[in-house]
């Protein structure tokens, strides 16, 4: 009596591995539980970046109206708007830096949760500062631009079949030039201001579609967040949402 030949597991996904062991339904089945298996693994994945994102944008812009509506803070914030400005932003950059500098403190949870929430606890109170000199209805005003422009953002990039995960270096380079020309244009006004807006908006919007498609994966897209990255995909995210916020805010300004 022939005894069971031994089965090989080493290449599951693929649905490989197994040999003369199995037949072709066999293998089909294999392969398509294994391609469901690591569908819902995504969704997962999806879920929890985009309930972190709206915890993030929650906890941010709640603490933006609270510097902005109750007066003594506000006035405090006008008074020492200066340094308050420096702190807070080089405290949030350097939790960034912290952040993606270490892979592991962005991977090992509870680290993860505790690093993303000092960032988006620090970065609310940064935009809280730049805010407080800001009327009310121009900053609902800039939130509600931002969040309907983001929505549309990210449907379209988990519909459309265009690769933006490829283009990751021109995205770059085009940062650099945002950033570089943010060091001259407050020398300039009117129609300077005008483009830096239009072009800053339009890059953090392709930066948006992106990072959207880098969260969503699937057969289209070259590259992808791997499902341990869930606090790097929605710190990615939020990043893009912030600096549109203050592109639309800033270039909305009323003088």
């Amino acid at each position: 009596m022939k005894s069971n030949p031994a089965y090989d597991m080493r290449d599951v996904e693929s649905g490989k591995g197994q040999g003369n062991a199995m037949d072709g339904a066999a293998k089909f089945n294999l392969s398509s539980e294994t391609s469901d298996l690591m569908a819902n693994v995504r969704l997962g994945f999806i879920r929890k970046v985009f309930m972190l994102l709206t915890l993030q944008l929650a906890v941010t812009f709640s603490i933006v109206l609270v510097f902005n509506v109750v007066e003594p803070i506000n006035l405090f914030c006008k008074a020492n708007g200066s340094w308050l400005f420096w702190v807070s932003f080089i405290l949030s950059f350097a939790i960034l830096i912290g952040i993606t500098c270490n892979p592991r403190v962005a991977r090992e949870h509870p680290k993860n949760l505790y690093a993303i929430s000092a960032f988006t606890f620090v970065e609310g109170i940064f935009l809280g500062i730049i805010c407080a000199y800001y009327a009310l209805d121009e900053i609902l005003f800039a939130v509600a631009i931002t969040l309907g422009v983001s929505a549309a953002l990210i449907l379209f990039a988990s519909q459309t079949k265009v690769d933006f995960t490829s283009k990751g270096m021109y995205l770059y380079a085009s940062l650099w030039v945002l950033i570089l020309m943010g060091m001259i244009t407050p020398f300039y006004s009117g129609t300077g201001n005008l483009i830096y807006s239009g072009l800053g908006a339009l890059i953090f919007s392709l930066y948006m579609v992106y990072d959207a498609q880098l969260i969503f994966g699937g057969k289209h897209r070259k590259y992808q967040f791997g499902i341990d990255d869930y606090v790097f995909a929605s710190l990615a995210l939020y990043l893009d949402i912030v600096n549109l916020f203050l592109i639309i805010l800033g270039g909305g300004r009323r003088d």
